[in-house]
């Protein structure tokens, strides 16, 4: 009894502290490898040269301002209705903002209509980006701005082949013309959202031993690439002290996200001793460029993924609503090995702190937990979005700008699919 008390006590001056441990982010939700350079106001020059053509050199960058207002409503055309075909939120935006897919489009035409006699592409990027923020970042929506479409043509690039569907739209010319144009210091903010959401003013984990039985780790984000691997060499040899203390407190509060592949190896494969399955649901609409996107992403039919109705009634958090939209009901599954069949690094109970600001990888490692018992959860509701594949890039034929949505609403079970002693 003396232990859980001085856990929760613990608990508490950790959440006192840490909540005025935030700062302002311009990226609330990060999937894709963060740029290594966060302060950098313009596309590399690597970038530069391969966006480059006879038609927008620099002279000519400024011609690539024109744009008309009949050009805009082909855009916005363009946008709503891949959103009524591929987006599986409206029930929520509507739940939670009061907004549909129409309201929001009728909205965007008045401005543009507002705006016609002085329409240029500057003036559709604002309108653009303050349209998009309607939908609150839900679902990872969002106007890809310059440092964004760098990073993710970069890594993209790196991932896919050249022809691959989900590489193409940061490479259509029109595309990679308006992001150099938009590339230049003067006009780089046009596209910058920044975000109000606080996140850890640090990027580096903390290993503290608070007590004699209980250790504390601080994870801000879920990072990818080598930044993964640093952290996971300190967090082994932190477990490895630590493997005979009874609790450790596992603090994810302010983390916006990342790789899930850097909870699943840094977190979950070193202290697991046997293969953990964990069988998830989402509702996807049926759209033609959907059902690619999550073959080309799972190497699945759509259709061998198909839940058994029956499975409705093990998710409660499900709305009544949405199942009378266009769409079905779909499972996936994710298994995770142990570093060593048989072994785990630390086996006492594991604690996770979180906020309303963890979001997206975060809140899936969040909802293993919660599914599997791998952790007991601590702390405010978190910020949503987590689950599922990587968003769907939507770029627009006429401006050449691109928005992204998720494609698929992941949802809670009513039980755990398993649980550990």
């Amino acid at each position: 009894m003396k232990n859980l008390i001085r856990v929760i006590f613990i608990f508490v001056c950790i959440i006192l502290f840490f909540s005025s441990c935030v700062n302002e982010a311009t990226n609330k939700d990060d999937l894709m490898p963060e740029s290594d350079n966060k302060n950098s106001n313009s596309m590399d020059e690597a970038t530069l040269e391969s966006v480059r053509t006879p038609e927008a050199s620099q002279n000519n960058a400024d011609d690539h301002s024109y744009f008309t207002y009949e050009q805009a409503i082909k855009d916005s055309d363009f946008l709503f209705d891949r959103l009524k075909e591929d987006y599986p939120f409206e029930g929520v935006l509507y739940r939670k903002y009061g907004l549909t897919l129409d309201s929001i489009k009728d909205n965007f035409n008045k401005s543009l209509t507002d705006n016609k006699n002085d329409m240029d592409l500057n003036k559709f990027a604002l309108l653009l980006k303050d349209t998009v923020q309607s939908f609150q970042g839900l679902a990872h929506s969002g106007l890809i701005d310059c440092t964004r479409y760098r990073d993710l043509r970069e890594f993209l690039k790196s991932v896919y082949d050249q022809n691959d569907e989900r590489y193409a739209p940061f490479i259509g010319k029109n595309t990679m013309k308006t992001y150099l144009y938009f590339s230049l210091p003067d006009r780089m903010q046009i596209l910058t959202t920044p975000s109000s959401n606080p996140r850890n003013s640090s990027n580096e984990i903390s290993l503290k031993i608070l007590d004699d039985n209980i250790a504390y780790i601080k994870i801000p984000s879920m990072k990818s690439g080598k930044a993964l691997e640093n952290d996971y060499a300190e967090l082994i040899k932190f477990y490895e002290e630590i493997s005979d203390f009874k609790n450790l407190i596992i603090d994810i509060t302010g983390n916006g996200g990342g790789s899930d592949w850097y909870w699943m190896n840094n977190i979950v494969r070193p202290n697991i001793s046997k293969p953990v399955k964990v069988i998830n649901y989402f509702f996807m609409k049926q759209s033609d460029i959907n059902l690619r996107f999550y073959e080309l992403n799972t190497g699945r039919s759509i259709y061998e993924s198909k839940a058994d109705k029956n499975v409705i009634d093990t998710l409660p958090m499900i709305n009544p609503d949405d199942l009378e939209k266009p769409g079905h009901l779909f499972e996936a599954y994710k298994e995770i090995y142990p570093l060593k069949e048989g072994e785990q690094l630390f086996s006492g109970n594991i604690y996770l702190l979180v906020d309303k600001h963890v979001y997206s990888s975060a809140e899936s490692f969040a909802m293993f937990c919660h599914q599997t018992g791998f952790a007991y959860i601590v702390g405010a509701g978190t910020g949503g979005d987590g689950g599922g594949f990587d968003p769907v890039f939507i770029a627009l034929p006429e401006s050449g700008l691109i928005v992204r949505c998720r494609a698929s609403s992941y949802l809670l079970q009513k039980k755990p699919v398993l649980s550990f002693q």
